[in-house]
Formats: structure tokens, C-alpha cells, sequence
């Protein structure tokens, strides 16, 4: 059975349902499969309670979101370590959310002199990120999304909707790199470059000795989805990483993901041998 966005909207029912729907899933890959660890990743961390609603015995979620945060910061040093810019203003759309929020930490943490620029349209979830954040000078709460993009040389985006920039007129987007960590992807690669800037993917690369995450065929689509079979989204590398755990539990993500689940699932993902992959979107490489 599918399950989009927009369930959230048709009410406490639908998610139910939802819940069921993903309990059901969970439940045949482990029946039928023997599958005992299993990424969430996109939407269904949200839906489930980071996974807690799910109740197939013998088996461990995790999230995918430190696996994606992860791959964020390193995104964002592959493009600091080209252009030279880490004392520049580092942008976060979506700054409220599990994702956002973990990101905008890390980013303090790798980048002390960076001024932190963020919007989300959800009030509470920047109450939240204040409070993870509390007194930082650095950190500047901006009016919309089109402040973000017009003042930063770096952006992250960490939202589930898509996002156009055709319509904004007069916005000054010249020499921005846009982190696009959703899929489907929240911006339109051709539409940035149109206005001067470069939209990136977060994806690894597979560097496993046996291959094991390289993909048989399926890139999710040519000149839409990933660059080559080795191309791995973070999501994807922290579940096989939580799997190759004796015990899987004290590595899984089953809460909003903090900066120090972050740190230990890097180690685990460069332990396994995935690391940054070429910086790409829609199905190409993208030059620094």
C-alpha cells in the first residue's frame, strides 16, 4: 500500500492507518525475508514516532536521518574545502525539523566563525532549535526562505515540499550552493543554475571491499536519479551499517537524531568503507 505526504493532513485516522501500513511491511520483510534491521528514512520516521510505533518483535528501525545529517556535513566541507568559504553565512531551510535542526547543529560545530541563517514555517520547531541552541550570537532567524537564499553562500535544505525559485523575481542567487537533502528533491537543478547556482545531492559513494551497496541496476530513473550504481543516499548507508552491528539496538536512530548519534553513525559509515560520493543531482555529476 503507498503512503504520501499528505496522510498527515487527513487527520489521527490516517495516521493509524499509516501506522498499520508500515507495521504490516515491517512485519512480511521479517516474516518472509528474515530482514531484522530496517530504515525508515523520508517521511516515516515522522509518522511512526521515529519508529517507536512499530511493534514486530525481533526487529530494529532506525531513522536514516544521521546517516543523512552525516553525509550534510561532509557535503558541506567538500564544498568549503573548493570555494574557501567557511567564514561565510551557512544557510538551513527547514531549520525546525529532526534533520534541519541536527544539521544547523553540526554546522556550529564544524564552522565557529559561520553565521548560522535559518527559517522553518513551523514556529515550534524553532523554539526547539533555540533551545538546543541557547545564546548563540551566531545563530540569525531569518523572515522567509528567500533571505536565506539571497544571503547565504551555502544553503541546506531540509523540508519535504518543493521549492521554486522561478518565481521569485529579482532574487540574487549568483555563485550559491544549494544542499537538496530531499527526495524527491525540493529544488529544481536547471532552475538554480539558471540564476547562477548549483543544486547538490547528499549521496555517498559504495567502497565496501565486496560491493555489497552497490545497486544490481536501478538508479532510480536516468537524469532524475542517481549518478551510478555505487551512489548511496545516507539513509541507505546507515541501515546497512546498524545491520553489520553484532547488536544493531545501541547503533539505531529511534528518536530525533542529536549531533553525537550523528558523530557515531559517521564512524560506523566510514568504518564500513562508504564515503562522500561525487557531488551530484539529477542523475549528473556537478562541478565546484
Amino acid at each position: 500500500t503507498p503512503l504520501f505526504a499528505d496522510v498527515a493532513s487527513l487527520g489521527l485516522d490516517a495516521l493509524s492507518v499509516s501506522n498499520k501500513v508500515v507495521n504490516d511491511a515491517v512485519s512480511g520483510a521479517s516474516n518472509r525475508f528474515g530482514i531484522k534491521v530496517i530504515g525508515l528514512c523520508a517521511i516515516l520516521p515522522k509518522f511512526t514516532r521515529f519508529g517507536q510505533n512499530i511493534t514486530t518483535e525481533g526487529v530494529t528501525t532506525t531513522t536514516g536521518h544521521g546517516g543523512t545529517v552525516w553525509l550534510i556535513g561532509e557535503t558541506v566541507d567538500r564544498v568549503v574545502a573548493s570555494k574557501g568559504i567557511e567564514n561565510n553565512i551557512l544557510g538551513v531551510i527547514g531549520a525546525g525539523g529532526s534533520i534541519g535542526l541536527s544539521s544547523t547543529a553540526l554546522l556550529q560545530e564544524k564552522y565557529p566563525k559561520a553565521t548560522l541563517l535559518v527559517h522553518d514555517i513551523n514556529d515550534v520547531g524553532l523554539e526547539k532549535l533555540k533551545r538546543a541552541l541557547p545564546g548563540n550570537a551566531r545563530l540569525q532567524l531569518a523572515k522567509d526562505n528567500r533571505e536565506v537564499l539571497e544571503k547565504s553562500s551555502i544553503i541546506v535544505s531540509a523540508v519535504t515540499s518543493t521549492l521554486s525559485v522561478e518565481g521569485m523575481d529579482g532574487l540574487d542567487m549568483a555563485d550559491k550552493y544549494i544542499i537538496d537533502d530531499t527526495q524527491p528533491p525540493a529544488f529544481d537543478r536547471f532552475q538554480a543554475e539558471a540564476l547562477g547556482s548549483k543544486v547538490l545531492w547528499v549521496v555517498g559513494k559504495d567502497q565496501t571491499s565486496d560491493g555489497r551497496l552497490t545497486r544490481g541496476s536501478y538508479i532510480f530513473g536516468e537524469n532524475i536519479g542517481l549518478l551510478d550504481r555505487t551512489s548511496v543516499f545516507g539513509c541507505e548507508a546507515e541501515v546497512f551499517c546498524v545491520a553489520q552491528e553484532v547488536d544493531p539496538r545501541p547503533a539505531a536512530i529511534q528518536q530525533p537524531v542529536a549531533p553525537q548519534a550523528v558523530r557515531n553513525i559517521g564512524k560506523l559509515i566510514g568504518r564500513n568503507g562508504i564515503t562522500m560520493g561525487t557531488p551530484q543531482s539529477f542523475g549528473k555529476p556537478v562541478t565546484l
